[in-house]
Parts: structure tokens; C-alpha cells; sequence
């Protein structure tokens, strides 16, 4: 009759987990009516696609006695059925767990084992690092995972990316919607008590900086930083206005480049854009780069913004216990709308002009894997620039063989280069609150 139970309650679990673990949500839609069903992503019944198969539920966790009130993954002995549950008691004859919020009794010697589940937050990066950027859906199953464990933020973040990449996917916008809404009613419900502690000498905690408080880029600025990364070789979509291949006939009429005569001007006029901007860049025509329109990415800023920031910049250096919380020190980044162009093109200009105190750049282009921003998110004992020892710090690899770290040396490597300085006054939150802190020396353009 246990086992019988046991059956139920897990069968429910994911029809009901959610709704019963957070009563100061809105009632919603049955998830069991829904297209789609939330999944339990660690659970070894719901295959992953390849190539982003997740890991064995029992890998990211510990065998040691749980505490209450801790996740663990329950083993039975028969047929090797697992399920997650949240850990109350265990007297030596009946394991106590809660599950979908209701508490339930397992004889103990149909247990195999028990395995204490690392915190959500370790669970979800060990999951993100095994999903393909592109796996749009499986990636929505992860923010389904995350909204059943209140990390509204990081859902928020995971959907996105996904309505970033494509602006129709049905269940993103439905599950977006969703979640903000539930992250809203979580933070109003959250009340300060009638008689608030006397304040003590801890910390106050870091918070994320208001949208408004973080400045970011302009249409116009990150546009033409996109022209100056612009890969002729595989240009991105381009528009060019006939009056400013006229200003550019015009004003450089002297240079050999420019066709002297009345029809090699009216051929010129109709070249593809790429050409166009390719005769711009030789005659570095540079009060005309912003009249350039650059309608998709150039490839090395789509490798930056898939690659690392949305991969693991925003996740881990950016988070509000990192670099973009109130706490975050000289290297501030944003995180808010982290797939929108703003914040991408915003924290990649940051990270290319800091210097640290000690003069070097976070980006290193000559030698990409040995880039202080590389070695920074490696485990301090495998690094050449080790992070320093804050608390809330995690790497954002495991080892220099991860893919993801051999992704950002890709990226490196793909921008334009020689480097130029981005014609663009900008000062970052943390280059204002630290006046003397070392600044990197202007370098003109050399070759656009």
C-alpha cells in the first residue's frame, strides 16, 4: 500500500510540485492540459535529445546522512525507480520525505539509497553547461525546471535567450509571461516585518542595480561597433543609403580608389553594400561608418554574445553576488535583458577597456587562452590569474579542456584585429567610483 502511494504521489509530483510549493502564486492552467508538460530534467525517464544529454540524477550529489529540509534523490530497490524528494526524517525503519508538499512514509528496506542533490543553483549550471546554445526547446524545459524552484531570475534569463534567438517560440513567450508575473507577486508578497531587527554590522546583501542606474549603449553606438567588426569575408546583412556612397564619391574624389569617370560612378553606385563599405574601411572614411546600417551580428560578436555571455558571463561574473550586484567593485557588468543587444554590446566595450590594478587587459587577443577574463573564471588551482577568494565566487569551468572555455578562446580569436578603438565615449559604473584606478591609454584605429 506504501509503494502504492509512493506511485501516486510521484505520478502527481509534476502536475502539482509547483502549485503546491508556492501558495502565494496566482492559480494557473493545469499543467497536465498544457502542450508541453513541465519535466524534471534530472530525472533518467525524460531522454535528453542529443547532443545535450544531461547528467545521471545521482552524479551532482553526495551520499551522506541528509538534513531536513534538503533534496535527495530517492533509489528504490525495485526496479531501480528514482524520484527527487525533499528529505524530513529517517528513524532506521521508515524514511519521511516530502513530495508536491505532502509528506509520505517508505519502509526503509525498499530503499536502495539515498543521494543528497547539490543546491538548485549548482544543478542548473551543471545542466546549462551540457545544452547547446540552439536547443531551444530543451531549454525551455530547464526554465520550467527553475520556475518550480522559485529561481524566477535565472528562467527569466534562460527564456530570453530562447526568445532572443527566435522571437516566435509559442511556449517561451507563454512561460516568459509566466514567470514574471510570479517573480512580481514573490517580491511583493515578500513584507518587511511589523518590527524589524535592530541592524547589526553584517554586510547589507548585494542587489541588482535598477535598469536606469546602469548605463547603457545607444542604437547608434552599438551600431557602429558593429561596423567596425564587420568580417567582409562573411559580412552580415548591410544597408547603405545612395546619399552616403554619394558623400563618399564626393568627398574623396582625389583618391585613386574613387572612379574618375560619370559610368564607373554609376557602377559603383549599385555594388553590394560589402563593397561599398570594404572601399570605406581602405579609405578609412570614418565620418561615414555610422551611416552604415548593420542589420544582423557580425560573427565574432554572435560567438560573444552565445558563446560566453549568455553562456556563462551573465551566469556566473555577472550575477548580483558578482560583478553586477551593488557590491560588484571597479568591473561592473550588467544583467539586466542579458540577450538584448544594450547589455551584450555594453559588457563586451567594459571588458575590452578594463585594466586591472596591476595594468593588464581582461582580453588578451595575441594569446586568447591566456586572457586574465579566461583564467579568472578557471579553478584558482588550474589558473595563471587566479579570481581572487570572494565569498559567492564559483568558476565558471572546470578545466581549460571544457568546451565552453575553448568556445571563448574561438571568439577571441575571431575578432577584428588589429584592434581598434571604438570611436565611443562611455564610462562604466565601477571606472566612477574608483577615480584612481589605472586606465587603458587611447590607440588609433590602424587599419579601419
Amino acid at each position: 500500500m506504501v509503494h502504492g502511494l509512493i506511485a501516486v504521489v510521484v505520478a502527481a509530483a509534476t502536475v502539482t510540485a509547483f502549485a503546491a510549493a508556492q501558495p502565494e502564486t496566482p492559480p494557473t492552467e493545469a499543467p497536465a492540459e498544457r502542450r508541453g508538460e513541465p519535466q524534471d530534467l534530472t530525472r533518467p525517464d525524460n531522454p535528453a535529445p542529443a547532443p545535450s544529454a544531461l547528467p545521471e540524477p545521482d552524479l551532482p550529489g553526495t551520499r551522506r546522512a541528509p538534513a531536513s529540509g534538503e533534496d535527495v534523490l530517492v533509489v528504490m530497490k525495485s526496479e531501480g525507480e528514482r524520484f527527487e524528494a525533499q528529505f524530513v526524517s529517517d528513524d532506521g525503519k521508515s524514511l519521511r520525505v516530502r513530495i508536491a508538499g505532502i509528506v509520505v512514509s517508505i519502509v526503509r528496506e525498499s530503499v536502495e539509497r539515498l543521494v543528497v542533490l547539490d543546491p538548485p543553483l549548482d544543478r542548473y549550471r551543471q545542466m546549462r553547461a551540457l545544452i547547446a546554445d540552439s536547443d531551444l526547446d530543451r531549454l525551455v524545459l530547464l526554465a520550467q525546471w527553475l520556475q518550480r524552484r522559485r529561481l524566477y531570475a535565472e528562467a527569466v534569463r534562460e527564456l530570453e535567450h530562447v526568445l532572443g534567438r527566435d522571437p516566435t517560440h509559442g511556449e517561451a513567450i507563454r512561460l516568459h509571461r509566466e514567470v514574471e508575473q510570479q517573480a512580481a507577486l514573490a517580491g511583493r508578497t515578500r513584507q518587511e516585518p511589523e518590527n524589524p531587527p535592530a541592524p547589526t554590522e553584517r554586510p547589507p546583501a548585494p542587489t541588482r542595480p535598477r535598469p536606469g542606474d546602469f548605463p547603457l549603449l545607444s542604437p547608434e553606438q552599438i551600431n557602429l561597433m558593429k561596423v567596425y567588426e564587420v568580417d567582409l569575408s562573411n559580412p552580415p546583412r548591410l544597408v547603405i543609403g545612395r546619399e552616403t556612397i554619394q558623400r563618399l564619391l564626393t568627398q574623396y574624389a582625389d583618391d585613386p580608389l574613387i572612379p574618375a569617370t560619370r559610368d564607373g560612378r554609376a557602377r559603383f553606385m549599385s555594388k553590394p553594400p560589402q563593397e561599398i563599405l570594404d572601399l570605406m574601411f581602405r579609405l578609412r572614411a570614418r565620418d561615414l561608418y555610422a551611416e552604415v546600417q548593420v542589420l544582423d551580428q557580425p560573427e565574432s560578436m554572435r560567438l560573444f554574445r552565445d558563446h560566453v555571455h549568455a553562456a556563462w558571463l551573465v551566469n556566473t561574473c555577472a550575477t548580483t553576488r558578482c560583478h553586477g550586484g551593488s557590491q560588484a567593485g571597479r568591473l561592473q557588468l550588467t544583467n539586466y535583458r542579458p540577450t538584448s543587444d544594450a547589455s551584450v554590446y555594453t559588457n563586451f566595450l567594459i571588458l575590452e577597456r578594463f585594466v586591472t590594478k596591476d595594468g593588464q587587459r581582461l582580453i588578451n587577443y595575441e594569446e586568447p587562452e591566456k586572457s586574465v577574463l579566461l583564467q579568472m573564471s578557471l579553478p584558482r588551482d588550474d589558473s595563471s590569474a587566479p579570481h581572487p577568494d570572494v565569498p559567492g565566487w564559483r568558476p565558471a569551468f572546470r578545466n581549460r579542456n571544457e568546451r565552453r572555455f575553448e568556445q571563448a578562446v574561438e571568439w577571441i580569436r575571431s575578432m577584428y584585429r588589429p584592434r581598434p578603438e571604438f570611436p565611443i565615449e562611455y564610462s562604466p559604473p565601477g571606472e566612477r567610483a574608483d577615480s584612481d584606478a589605472p586606465h587603458s591609454p587611447p590607440e588609433k584605429p590602424v587599419e579601419r
